[in-house]
């Protein structure tokens, strides 16, 4: 309602092997190795590794080189990264801005959501918002029964009508300085309460984007609109996340 290695190695024991009497051997030996290893490749969505002829090697904390078990891909140390400096994109500028989390180089944004008072309807379509938004890798999402002391602690509540009598949820956020620090979510049950299951969850996942940072977008279809229906598709566009990556990345 209204609201990503190119890897190819040639071991020491390959040029034991054959450094004696087969030099030239050896030279083509890496060539054909690095052909056949071929290049992998790693995105934000997932990452997946080629089976390598060698294990691939992740470099430790003491500098020395271990291999991975086969099928094990290395967890980036940074993957919430963006490799320009960009701009969000599909902003409506009639929207006023949201405060973003306070996030630490290199380490996810902790949020947790709680229930304060909402029916179990309400909650878990919550835990499915969770489950949606932790999709890409600046936060770590967690819907928990009672919010750790000192978290980023986000409720969710229900009242029967907003003040206009036509929203069908909101979003308060809790902010100290520049940074959020916490805020609730309320369901305006009147509305929400007649809308199915799809309508009631696109309208959870808006009033969470917003409690992640996110502003109204101008695409009508684009769960993120200032308008969601029961026919809006709850399930965030990329362009939502790459806006995500825009406030929280790392800049490399």
């Amino acid at each position: 309602m209204n609201d990503r290695s190119k890897h190819a190695s040639c071991t020491n024991a390959l040029a034991v092997a054959i450094a004696l009497s087969a030099h030239l051997f050896f030279g083509t030996g890496c060539a054909a190795l690095a052909q056949i290893d071929g290049a992998t490749t790693t995105n934000l969505d997932d990452q997946r590794l080629d089976a390598p002829r060698t294990p691939p090697r992740v470099p430790t904390t003491q500098g020395a080189d271990l291999p991975l078990l086969d099928g094990a891909a290395p967890e980036p140390a940074d993957a919430c990264v963006v490799s320009v400096t960009p701009t969000q994109s599909d902003l409506d500028p009639t929207d006023s801005r949201e405060t973003p989390w306070k996030r630490a180089p290199g380490k996810k944004i902790v949020v947790q959501f709680e229930n304060n008072g909402a029916t179990e309807r309400y909650w878990n379509l919550l835990k499915e918002g969770v489950r949606i938004w932790s999709e890409r890798p600046c936060f770590q999402i967690e819907a928990v029964t009672t919010c750790a002391p000192g978290a980023n602690c986000i409720q969710l509540k229900q009242a029967r009508e907003s003040s206009d009598a036509d929203t069908d949820g909101e979003f308060s956020g809790d902010d100290n300085g520049p940074f959020r620090t916490g805020g609730h979510i309320t369901v305006f049950t009147k509305l929400m309460d007649v809308a199915t299951d799809n309508g009631a969850l696109a309208t959870i996942v808006h009033e969470m984007g917003h409690a992640l940072g996110l502003v109204h977008r101008l695409n009508k279809n684009d769960v993120m609109n200032d308008y969601t229906s029961d026919s809006t598709n709850p399930k965030p566009d990329q362009v939502n996340f790459d806006n995500l990556l825009v406030i929280y990345g790392t800049v490399r």
